[in-house]
């Protein structure tokens, strides 16, 4: 790549274009590729690893923090969809600032941290939202506390917290109800197209020659 780009760099102008248009489309590919549904789809199977984020916390706190956005930086310094604070993913998870820049890497550490918290704060999920957005200040003199200006945030996220756990609901009922489907149309074509059990139909067969034969012999003439 270095090599790349100084032979760009010996082009001029039009050397410099042209690595910016590539770098054009490499970006728009990878936009692309990080789709609204993908991001919450990763949101959901890195939750699913934790021991204590659900699903329905987990994208709560992503819509809050970021809305989904993988690139967003706030004032503070937090980057990405989680919008982790680089000293943070350093300090625990050895990760540079760059990294939180992918979708997957952000995401991942995001809802580790939150993991984290909600443990360090023995399941209270209220006081592992207030040290997430407002820091550790969250303990103070051996107790801890909602943070005052962290409250709204709180309370948002729980609330959109709600909402997802009913979203996800809905759709474990639907899937549940559509396999549940899928499994009677299963067994009505698979006993509509069944073999004829052959020991049956014989068994049937030969009780309907029993049968003829009786009334046949009702009916012979008798011999004097």
């Amino acid at each position: 790549m270095r090599a790349f780009i100084a032979h760009l760099r010996r082009r001029g102008l039009v050397g410099f274009t042209v690595m910016a248009v590539i770098l054009s489309a490499t970006a728009q590919q990878a936009a692309a590729y990080w789709s609204a549904d993908r991001i919450e789809q990763t949101i959901i199977s890195e939750s699913l690893k934790t021991t204590y984020v659900r699903p329905s916390l987990a994208l709560a706190v992503a819509e809050t923090e970021s809305n989904f956005r993988p690139h967003v930086v706030s004032h503070a310094g937090a980057v990405g969809i989680m919008q982790i604070m680089p000293a943070t993913a350093f300090g625990l998870y050895k990760t540079g600032r760059a990294a939180l820049f992918d979708p997957r890497t952000n995401i991942r550490i995001g809802v580790r941290f939150l993991d984290h918290l909600i443990k360090k704060y023995n399941g209270r999920i209220d006081l592992a939202l207030s040290h997430y957005n407002g820091g550790s200040a969250v303990m103070k003199n051996g107790s801890a506390r909602v943070l005052p200006y962290t409250r709204d945030y709180v309370s948002r996220v729980l609330a959109r917290s709600r909402h997802y756990q009913n979203a996800v609901d809905k759709k474990v009922m639907g899937d549940a109800r559509r396999r549940a489907g899928q499994r009677l149309l299963t067994v009505q074509t698979l006993e509509k197209h069944a073999k004829p059990d052959r020991k049956a139909a014989l068994t049937t067969h030969i009780n309907h020659v029993d049968k003829w034969l009786s009334v046949v012999n009702e009916l012979a003439p008798r011999g004097r």
